[in-house]
C-alpha cells in the first residue's frame, strides 16, 4: 500500500505557502536547507535529477491547470497526450483516458470540448485525470477539491485514495480539511512549519 498524505494550510502563510511547499517537493524550487527525498533522490543535493523524475515517476497537478494543459486540444486529447508521447497506441491511450475520466465524473460533453473553452474547475479534473493516466510513482496535487461540491470532492478523493492503495505516494496540499479523512498521514502547515494533525 502507498501513502496518502494531506497537508492543510488554513488561511495561507507568507513564510511558507502550500504552493511553495509543493514546488519544493517536486524539485521546482530549491529550499534554503534540509532535504527532500523522492524515490531515493535528495532533490536538494541533486536538483538536476528532478527533471528526469518529473518525466515519468513524479506528476504534479497545479492549482492553475492552464500551466500544463494545451488549450487548443480537447480535454480528452490532453489526457491522452502524455501516453501517446510514451509510445502508446492511440486506441489504448483513449481507452485509458476515457476510463479514468469516467471515474472522476467527467462527462463526454466535457471530454470532447476544447480545453480553452472549459472552466478552471473542470480543467483541474482533466489535469488530475492526465496525471493518473501516467501512473506515476509519486503524485502531488495542489487543491484537488477547491470549488467542488461535496459529491464531486468525494469522487476525486476516493479515486486518489485508490491510486495511493496501488502502492503509489500521493500528496495533497489544500486550504480546507476535506482530504483529511482519506489520508494516511495528516499535516498542518502553519508559521512556516509542518506539524502533524493532533
Amino acid at each position: 500500500m502507498g501513502n496518502f498524505i494531506a497537508v492543510i494550510n488554513p488561511g495561507g502563510n507568507y513564510m511558507l505557502s502550500k504552493t511553495v511547499l509543493l514546488e519544493i517537493m517536486a524539485g521546482l524550487l530549491r529550499a534554503d536547507g534540509g532535504s527532500v527525498m523522492i524515490l531515493g533522490v535528495d532533490l536538494m543535493r541533486e536538483f538536476n535529477k528532478a527533471v528526469k523524475l518529473r518525466r515519468r515517476d513524479l506528476a504534479i497537478v497545479f492549482r492553475d491547470p492552464g500551466i500544463t494543459l494545451i488549450m487548443t486540444l480537447t480535454n480528452l486529447e490532453n489526457i491522452m497526450l502524455p501516453l501517446l508521447q510514451l509510445g502508446m497506441k492511440k486506441d489504448e491511450a483513449k481507452a485509458i483516458a476515457l476510463s479514468i475520466a469516467k471515474n472522476l465524473g467527467l462527462s463526454e460533453e466535457i471530454l470532447y470540448k476544447s480545453t480553452g473553452k472549459t472552466d478552471t474547475n473542470q480543467r483541474r479534473i482533466v489535469a488530475i485525470a492526465r496525471a493518473l493516466a501516467l501512473k506515476p510513482k509519486v503524485l502531488i496535487i495542489d487543491e484537488p477539491t477547491i470549488s467542488r461540491n461535496k459529491e464531486a470532492s468525494e469522487t476525486i478523493l476516493i479515486n486518489l485514495r485508490k491510486f495511493a492503495d496501488d502502492n503509489k505516494a500521493t500528496v495533497i496540499v489544500a486550504h480546507d480539511k476535506t482530504a483529511l479523512p482519506y489520508a494516511d498521514k495528516q499535516y498542518i502547515l502553519a508559521n512556516g512549519k509542518l506539524m502533524t494533525v493532533p
